[in-house]
């Protein structure tokens, strides 16, 4: 468990994988309620923001890339917000608050001056959609590379990396819903620990909030019409390869059919068929055949 004092009478307590005797400490000090309490022992599987008389819970996701799966899984970050703390549980290490953190032990100016919790959330909530667009921004390059690559002829390795973007977005955008669905209710609920100086704030978590909807949106549309363009495009390089082989075997029915003839056995009057005469005929049909696909080359049929 790590304090910080962020500013005078303004605490950020911090727990990482908390165990029993923290949380029943916790409970104890911000006088959490017994099923709150409980709640924070393990993940839960959905976002919320409960008011209560003296605190605000928030249960948020953040977009987490596994290396292992090739998509976005599920972070989380549990907030007790009063009017002189924040409380935060994590069940793993989080990039986003090690972040903050380092923002505020190194004073960084862009944090601006804290003084209260609303301020703290809305900095929390502030790293974690910064963290969520960098994220995104790794999926809009894959994007961009799929497009540069689309008319080079790699259809099966496109489509293989296609469906992976697309199942990223997917949990991507499953994950980013449900934090949308807690800013919300942050914004629109009622409680005493937000001050009426702090109401911007609110505000400015939803706009921040559809930033990533409108990302999330716009490549999802970027990468449907990829998609789309990959399937017309191996339309017609089949469509193409059926021709040219329809072609191939309008060409070659002569030769095959005089062959299948000409090899039958057969008597002209008294003179027995020779292979000289078989293959003479051979080289004069193999000749028009050779005009014939000239022609088809000239008019770009072959």
């Amino acid at each position: 468990m790590t304090r910080t004092t962020v500013a005078p009478g303004i605490t950020w307590v911090h727990l990482v994988e908390p165990k029993p005797e923290e949380l029943i400490a916790l409970q104890q000090e911000f006088h959490l309620h017994e099923l709150i309490a409980r709640e924070l022992r393990t993940p839960s599987s959905r976002g919320k923001a409960e008011h209560h008389e003296n605190y605000l819970y928030l249960v948020l996701h953040i977009p987490l890339w596994s290396a292992e799966d090739q998509t976005s899984r599920r972070g989380e970050v549990d907030c007790i917000m009063t009017r002189a703390a924040l409380l935060t549980v994590t069940y793993e290490t989080l990039e986003p608050l090690e972040t903050l953190a380092e923002r505020i032990h190194g004073n960084d100016p862009t944090l601006g001056s804290i003084t209260s919790t609303a301020q703290l959330t809305h900095a929390l909530v502030q790293t974690i959609n910064d963290f969520s667009l960098r994220q995104l921004r790794h999926v809009e390059e894959k994007i961009q590379d799929v497009g540069a690559r689309i008319f080079k002829r790699q259809d099966r390795t496109l489509l293989e990396e296609i469906g992976r973007i697309k199942r990223d977005i997917l949990d991507f955008s499953i994950i980013a819903a449900s934090q949308r669905t807690t800013i919300e209710s942050i914004a629109t609920g009622n409680g005493t620990v937000w001050a009426a100086t702090d109401e911007i704030y609110r505000s400015d978590l939803v706009n921040n909030a559809l930033k990533i909807d409108y990302l999330i949106e716009r490549l999802q549309v970027t990468i449907e019409s990829h998609s789309d363009m990959l399937s017309q495009l191996f339309q017609m390089r089949t469509a193409e390869v059926i021709r040219r082989f329809s072609i191939v075997g309008f060409l070659t029915f002569p030769l095959i059919l005089y062959s299948t003839i000409a090899l039958q056995p057969s008597v002209i009057g008294d003179h027995i068929r020779t292979s000289g005469e078989f293959w003479g005929a051979f080289a004069i049909v193999a000749v028009f055949v050779g005009i014939l696909a000239a022609i088809f080359h000239r008019k770009g049929l072959l």
